[in-house]
């Protein structure tokens, strides 16, 4: 991208601001729940990088996990949707009975104060 393109992208001039004098590890909250972009450290065979940081919210938007999932590009987080996607109900139900394994109750995840927007 052009140095004039740059000047004129909000997003791209936080991005290279976050990478270039942000902390290593530090992470950029975003406007997408759940979603932050972190800065990796320069390890020997590379420089530092951008990765996207998913990590699930609760319903006050605090965030659930301790480690996200980090993402550091377009084609690792492609394959993740498609993978999930293509086998959502056997994940699902792997996931529930670990949950009972583990002594996990199911929450009741409606509040009706929330205006759901998203399918």
């Amino acid at each position: 991208m052009s140095e004039n393109n740059t000047k004129k992208n909000p997003i791209i001039r936080a991005l290279e601001s976050h990478l270039n004098v942000g902390d290593d590890w530090s992470a950029l909250a975003t406007d997408i729940p759940g979603i932050f972009v972190v800065k990796q450290p320069t390890t020997k065979s590379r420089p530092a990088k951008l990765c996207l940081a998913i990590n699930p919210v609760d319903d006050m938007g605090n965030t659930t996990k301790r480690r996200p999932i980090y993402i550091s590009n377009t084609e690792a987080f492609l394959g993740l949707v498609k993978m999930l996607e293509d086998d959502k109900e056997n994940i699902v139900g792997l996931g529930k009975i670990i949950d009972s394994m583990n002594g996990v109750k199911p929450k009741n995840t409606k509040n009706a104060n929330i205006l759901s927007i998203r399918k």
